[in-house]
Order: C-alpha cells, then sequence, then structure tokens
C-alpha cells in the first residue's frame, strides 16, 4: 500500500542519514550500526552501504516488534497472576536495590527469565514458522515432498498438554533449570529451530529479561475492566492481541 511504501522510505531514509553520519565521525561506539561499519571482508574492503542499510532494516524489523509484542503479552499475564507478579517483583527488588540492571544481573534475576520464557510459550512472537522439505520424507503418516513447504506452528505445540501440563496456566515453573531439560527437544521453540534459528535468540532475551527488570522498579500494570482480549495472528507473522489492550500503568511507592 501508499502507506506502507512511505513508511519503509522514512525508515530507510533515516537509516541512510545514521550511516552518512557515523561514517562522518570519528566517536568511536559500540552499538550494532559500528559493529555493521567497522566489518571488513577478506580482502579488507568495508561493508557496502546497501547491505549495511538491509542488515539494519532487517534488525529493526525483526527485533523490534517481536519483542514489544512478547512484554505486552507479559504484562497481561502478570497482571492476571499476580502471586506471579509479586515474586517476580520482589526478585527484582532484592537483587537490585533500586539500582539500574545491566546484563551481570540477569544471572541473579532467574525467575524473571522464566517468566519471559513462559510468556514466549503461551504467546510467541512469530506462530509459525516454514520450511521447505530437502527430501522426500513421512511425518506421522503424512507424505511429504521434496521441495514442498511445512509450516510449523509454535503456539500450538507450545499448548500440547503431553509436554505442558494444563497448557493454558501461566507457570513460569515450568522453566527452572530442571524443569528446562525436561523437556523433549523442539518441544519448544520460540525462536525456530536447528541451522535456521533466529540470529537474534539470545539478543531478544537477554532484552526481553533486562526490560522487564526494569519496569518492574518502577510502575505497576494492571488490566482496565471490560475489554476483550484475544491473540490475533496476522500477516506479519507476529501475534499480536486482535483488539486494543488497556492498561492502567501507575509509578510505584
Amino acid at each position: 500500500s501508499r502507506h506502507t511504501r512511505q513508511a519503509v522510505a522514512y525508515l530507510r531514509g533515516r537509516i541512510q542519514q545514521m550511516i552518512d553520519e557515523r561514517r562522518a565521525s570519528s566517536e568511536e561506539k559500540h552499538d550494532f550500526l559500528s559493529i555493521l561499519l567497522r566489518a571488513r571482508g577478506e580482502d579488507g574492503s568495508a561493508m557496502p552501504d546497501q547491505q549495511v542499510m538491509d542488515e539494519s532494516v532487517t534488525l529493526f524489523g525483526a527485533g523490534h516488534e517481536t519483542t514489544a509484542t512478547a512484554l505486552t503479552w507479559a504484562w497481561y499475564l502478570l497482571a492476571r497472576y499476580p502471586a506471579v507478579y509479586e515474586r517476580m517483583r520482589q526478585e527484582v527488588d532484592t537483587v537490585l536495590q533500586g539500582r539500574r540492571p545491566v546484563y551481570a544481573d540477569l544471572a541473579h534475576l532467574p525467575y524473571t527469565l522464566q517468566v519471559f520464557k513462559e510468556t514466549l510459550r503461551l504467546y510467541p512472537p512469530a506462530y509459525a514458522i516454514s520450511r521447505v522439505a530437502l527430501h522426500d520424507v513421512d511425518l506421522d503418516g503424512y507424505h511429504v515432498h521434496k521441495g514442498e513447504t511445512v509450516v510449523v506452528s509454535p503456539y500450538t505445540m507450545h499448548r500440547r498438554p503431553d509436554f505442558f501440563p494444563d497448557p493454558e496456566k501461566f507457570d513460569p515453573e515450568r522453566f527452572t533449570p530442571e524443569n528446562e531439560k525436561r523437556l523433549p527437544r523442539y518441544a519448544y521453540f520460540p525462536f525456530g529451530a536447528g541451522p535456521r534459528v533466529c540470529i537474534g535468540n539470545y539478543f531478544s532475551t537477554m532484552e526481553g529479561h533486562l526490560l522487564l527488570a526494569t519496569l518492574a522498579q518502577h510502575v505497576t500494570f494492571d488490566l482496565m475492566p471490560n475489554q476483550s482480549i484475544m491473540p490475533n495472528p496476522n500477516k506479519t507473522i507476529t501475534i499480536r492481541p486482535k483488539y486494543s489492550m488497556r492498561m492502567l500503568v501507575r509509578h510505584r511507592d
């Protein structure tokens, strides 16, 4: 659509402006864009601007909406399960003592990570993943021909009661280290699996972990009454709420 083309043109123009400014600056930065600009090929050549642009757009597009969607569902679930919310908040308060969390703190916030992982089980941002068969194969009585596309749904797989008892319940205890080790391989795959697993897997998990801890320090989220909240798989392969999700955000005392 015209609006989509305008949005893409604006995004690319803004990123190109950032690339130009960064190339012209002698200031040393340590962000993703700087890593791309410093990268060198085997022949010593720098990455072309077009490739830097494409990599940046991919990171922005794949990393922005998915994490934002996951955090939306996380606060929805926490608002519905106040005991879980309180336990996570106590962990954050005890470990951080009011200071801003940094990467080194994450190892000391295991329950907060369990909350994020359980959110990804119930509402994986990418609800469907496709793969092309490299050869003929039989799958549980179905014959898949070489070259055919197979669609796998983490949203559906994560609700199998033989892997996740009482699957609709929000229970971060499923992801204690001991319980997670008991899960069959590929029973849980919010980022896909195999050689084509999402390249942002660990970054996204770290980002969600940090943001949950940061927000839990400062604000509370409560669901507003009289609203219908249900997932709405859309054409962008993310799973947003079908309608708006209205929440009351308060500063913590």
